[in-house]
C-alpha cells in the first residue's frame, strides 16, 4: 500500500511538472451680356477657392491636400493590417490554449472527483468512529495505520486538486486576458475602417472640388476670351470705321467748345480704362479701351454734339455707334436698338439708342474715346 501511494505520489509530480511546463509556454507568447456671367463666375470661383483658405486657394494645395488624406489613408491601412496580424496571433494562441486544456480539464475532472471521494469517505469515518472503541488492539493498531496512510493519500488528493485548479485558473485567466485582447483590437480595427472610409469621403468630395473650380475656371476663361474678341473685334472696327470716315472726309466740328454729358444717366463705373489685373483672379489681366457704365436706365444719350459716322452690329447681336465731335471720337457699345442713322447731326443729350435689359433689371453701356486711331480714358471727358 506505500509503495502504490508513493508512486501515485511521482506520477501526480511529473503530472505538475508537465503541466507548469505548458502553463509557463503559454504566458510568454503576447461686359456686354457677358459682364454678369463673369461676375457670377467670378463669385463661384472665389467662393469654391475660399473653402479651401488654409491652402491658400490654389490647384497645388488641392493636390497637396489630396495626397495628404491619401497618406492617412495608407498609415490607417497599414495600421489595420498589424491590428489584424495581431488578432489573428492571439487568436491561434487562444486556439492553442483550448486545444491544449482539453485534456488538463479531462485530468482536473478526475482529481475532483478524487477530492469528492475523499471528502465524502472523510465525513463517512466521522460517523463511524464510534465504533472503534469496540475492537482489540491489534485490529485497532492495523486501523490506525490504514487510517494514517488514507490520510497521507486523501492528503495528496487534496493537495493535487487544489494545485492543478490553480494552475488551470491561471490558463483561464490568461484566456480571458487575450478574448479581451481580441474584441479591443477588433474595436479598433472598426474604428479605423470607419476613419478610412470618412477619408475616402473627403478625397472624392476634394477630388469633386478640384474637377468643379477647374471647370469654372475653364468656363469664365472660355467666356473671358470670347469678351476680350469681343474688344478686339470692337477695336477693329472703330479702327476701319475712323479710316474710311477720314478717307471719306465726313467730319462735324462744333461752333463752340461744349462740356461733355454723361451717356447713361444715373450710371456707375463698373468696369475702368486700361489695362488691370482681375481683382479676383490675379492671374488674369484685362484690357478696356474705355469703360463699363451700369444703370437702372437703359436709354443711352450723346455725350456731345457730334456727326453720326457708322452702326455696325457685332458677332453677339448687339449694335456699336461711332461717333465724332471734332477730333474726337465717340463709341456706344452694348446697344439692342439704335434710334439714329449714319451721317445724323445729333446734339449732346439725345437718345441714341437703348440697352438690353439684364436678368438682374441692369443695364450695362460700353463707352469709348478715341482720338484720331488711339483710344483715351474717357474719364477726362464725361468726369465721374
Amino acid at each position: 500500500m506505500p509503495g502504490r501511494s508513493y508512486l501515485h505520489f511521482i506520477i501526480a509530480i511529473v503530472i505538475l511538472v508537465g503541466v507548469s511546463y505548458l502553463f509557463s509556454s503559454f504566458t510568454l507568447s503576447q461686359e456686354s451680356r457677358n459682364n454678369e456671367r463673369i461676375d457670377f463666375l467670378k463669385n463661384q470661383i472665389h467662393q469654391i477657392e475660399s473653402q479651401l483658405s488654409d491652402y491658400k486657394n490654389n490647384k497645388e494645395s488641392f493636390i497637396t491636400l489630396i495626397q495628404a488624406r491619401q497618406g492617412l489613408i495608407k498609415n490607417r491601412t497599414d495600421l489595420i493590417n498589424r491590428l489584424n496580424e495581431e488578432i489573428n496571433h492571439n487568436s491561434a494562441e487562444l486556439q492553442k490554449l483550448e486545444d491544449n486544456n482539453k485534456s488538463s480539464l479531462k485530468l482536473l475532472e478526475v482529481y475532483k472527483k478524487d477530492f469528492e471521494f475523499v471528502a465524502r469517505k472523510k465525513f463517512t469515518q466521522q460517523l463511524n468512529q464510534s465504533h472503534m472503541f469496540s475492537v482489540n488492539q491489534k485490529e485497532w493498531n492495523a486501523i490506525v495505520k490504514k487510517l494514517i496512510w488514507t490520510e497521507q493519500l486523501n492528503e495528496f488528493r487534496i493537495n493535487r486538486f487544489k494545485v492543478y485548479k490553480n494552475s488551470l485558473d491561471s490558463v483561464l485567466a490568461r484566456k480571458n486576458e487575450i478574448k479581451n485582447k481580441i474584441q479591443s483590437q477588433k474595436e479598433m480595427v472598426l474604428t479605423q475602417e470607419s476613419e478610412k472610409t470618412k477619408i475616402t469621403g473627403d478625397i472624392n468630395q476634394l477630388h469633386s472640388d478640384y474637377k468643379e473650380i477647374q471647370s469654372k475656371i475653364k468656363e469664365y476663361k472660355s467666356i473671358l476670351d470670347k469678351y476680350n474678341r469681343e474688344r478686339a473685334q470692337l477695336e477693329n472696327m472703330v479702327n476701319q470705321s475712323i479710316t474710311e470716315n477720314v478717307r471719306t472726309e465726313i467730319t462735324y466740328t462744333p461752333s463752340t467748345k461744349i462740356a461733355w454729358s454723361f451717356p447713361l444717366s444715373g450710371g456707375t463705373i463698373s468696369s475702368p480704362y486700361g489695362t488691370f489685373r482681375d481683382p479676383k483672379n490675379p492671374q488674369l489681366t484685362l484690357k478696356n479701351n474705355g469703360i463699363d457704365i451700369r444703370a437702372k436706365e437703359s436709354f443711352v444719350r450723346s455725350a456731345v454734339d457730334a456727326t453720326v459716322i457708322q452702326i455696325r452690329q457685332m458677332d453677339n447681336g448687339t449694335f456699336f455707334l461711332l461717333t465724332q465731335s471734332g477730333e474726337y471720337y465717340q463709341v456706344y457699345s452694348n446697344l439692342d436698338k439704335v434710334f439714329v442713322k449714319p451721317g445724323e447731326r445729333i446734339d449732346k443729350l439725345s437718345n441714341l439708342g437703348e440697352l438690353k435689359t439684364e436678368t438682374n433689371g441692369m443695364h450695362n453701356l460700353h463707352f469709348e474715346v478715341w482720338k484720331g486711331r488711339t483710344p483715351i480714358d474717357p474719364i477726362g471727358f464725361v468726369g465721374r
